[in-house]
């Protein structure tokens, strides 16, 4: 995230020093908000051997063991924290061990402060779009139900038999773990669909939750026409930017 932030900010510099407007499409909101709101980066370095160690004894004794020892040392991370969310309380111990700092004692991006447009880093038009819940479920579903006929299983066996290991990072993003689980005979094609789009529906709630915090966001209905959401788009940009 801290290369993102860098290279972001670079890019619209470039961009604004053309006497142009930049646009920031899409993405993971914590970035978005990052690169928003300024995002203060714990300055401590990676330590392999310590990050290997508390990933073995998350193995051994248990994410919520590795939890309980961030509990010890920083209990308001540890409390923002869940225990599956493994990386970052790993990164949290590291942090906290290595660098003498807490990440709870840094500006996060998230951290319940809701700041105002006139707060940004940039003077920015955050526009987001939204659905009727129940609607954009039922378009998950069918989502996950087009990725298997576009070829979601060729993909991953493909990478599998490349060496890819089910272990990585990559291979643990939704869609990606469920089908390979599929292809190990760990379940069936269709109990792998369903728990794809199970874990992407989790995943829509917990990003609207996320922009929820973002009070700055101008939001439209997606299911209109692209002519009246452009029209309602540059509404808002003269309202704005007056």
């Amino acid at each position: 995230m801290t290369d993102f932030v860098t290279e972001a900010s670079g890019c619209i510099r470039e961009i604004n020093d053309k006497g142009k407007i930049p646009i920031l499409a899409g993405g993971t909101g914590l970035y978005v908000k990052a690169l928003l709101e300024g995002y203060e980066f714990n300055e401590t370095d990676e330590h392999g051997e310590y990050r290997a160690w508390l990933e073995e004894l998350g193995r051994k004794k248990g994410k919520e063991y590795v939890h309980g020892l961030l509990a010890q040392v920083d209990p308001e991370s540890a409390e923002r924290l869940h225990p599956n969310d493994f990386r970052r309380v790993i990164r949290a111990l590291e942090v906290q061990h290595f660098g003498g700092e807490q990440i709870s004692q840094q500006r996060r991006a998230g951290a319940g402060e809701s700041l105002e447009r006139r707060d940004l880093c940039y003077d920015a038009i955050v526009i987001g779009l939204q659905r009727d819940r129940q609607e954009l479920y039922q378009r998950i579903n069918q989502r996950v139900e087009l990725m298997f006929q576009a070829g979601l299983e060729d993909e991953v066996r493909s990478l599998l038999d490349r060496g890819l290991d089910r272990t990585t990072q990559a291979m643990k993003g939704i869609g990606y773990k469920e089908t390979a689980a599929y292809l190990a005979g760990e379940m069936s094609r269709e109990e792998a669909m369903e728990l794809i789009q199970k874990s992407t529906r989790h995943f829509a709630k917990r990003q609207l939750t996320w922009y929820r915090k973002m009070p700055y966001i101008e939001w439209l209905a997606a299911d209109q026409p692209v002519e009246v959401l452009l029209k309602d788009c540059q509404d808002i940009m003269g309202r704005l930017w007056r």
